[in-house]
């Protein structure tokens, strides 16, 4: 994961290793500025918004006003939201939340740190589910369907794991080098038994 403003780290909340939930905020970067722009557009919404509510109200009771000043304040304040829109998105940018739940596996970055865009600031992964993706015979995959039990068997010499799954794409086309087609399967792993990027292979149901 990367930040998309450049900026100080100026809090980690969060280490390696630990599992953290979707939207959760992992670091934040230096923002002063960016929440005084916000209190500072809040309070020219506050303000705009009195403006239009009493020329609304002159308007209406009094000839001492035109519909044309009216349109004026009425767009001046529409443009005040927008701009505290955008003060508002700056400040969030400035903080990097968690776009899944997972575990953060590296975290390179310390408070007072500089970074800047495309710089890695962590990664994480969701190891509670996993894929394998497999290249077998055309002739093989001619008889499989979305959906179909498989199994994958782990490579590992003293404790082979097996974890069942189902097949959830099969490629419409043949590598033309090996002449080989692409099949996916989806395994649950709430033990985390299976490492990402761990080796082994698929076994196929009846169907095959």
């Amino acid at each position: 994961m990367s930040s998309i403003v450049q900026g100080t780290i100026a809090e980690v909340h969060f280490e390696e290793g630990d599992f953290i939930e979707k939207d959760a905020v992992i670091l934040e970067m230096e923002s002063r500025s960016e929440e005084l722009d916000v209190q500072r557009t809040e309070v020219v919404v506050d303000n705009l918004k009195m403006t239009l509510e009493r020329s609304e109200k002159l308007l209406k009771n009094t000839s001492s006003i035109s519909m044309e000043e009216v349109d004026t304040a009425r767009s001046e304040y529409k443009m005040s939201l927008l701009e505290l829109e955008l003060a508002k998105d700056a400040l969030l940018n400035k903080r990097v939340v968690a776009p899944f739940s997972g575990i953060i596996t590296d975290l390179p970055l310390e408070v007072g740190e500089y970074c800047e865009p495309p710089q890695i600031l962590l990664r994480m992964v969701d190891i509670r589910e996993f894929y394998c993706i497999a290249n077998i015979d055309p002739a093989v995959a001619g008889k499989l369907n979305l959906g179909n039990p498989v199994e994958f068997v782990s490579e590992r010499e003293n404790n082979p794991n097996k974890q069942k799954g189902k097949i959830v794409f099969i490629s419409p086309v043949v590598d033309s080098a090996s002449g080989l087609l692409r099949i996916k399967a989806l395994f649950s792993n709430p033990d985390g038994m299976v490492r990402p990027g761990e080796g082994g292979y698929l076994e196929l149901g009846d169907e095959s």
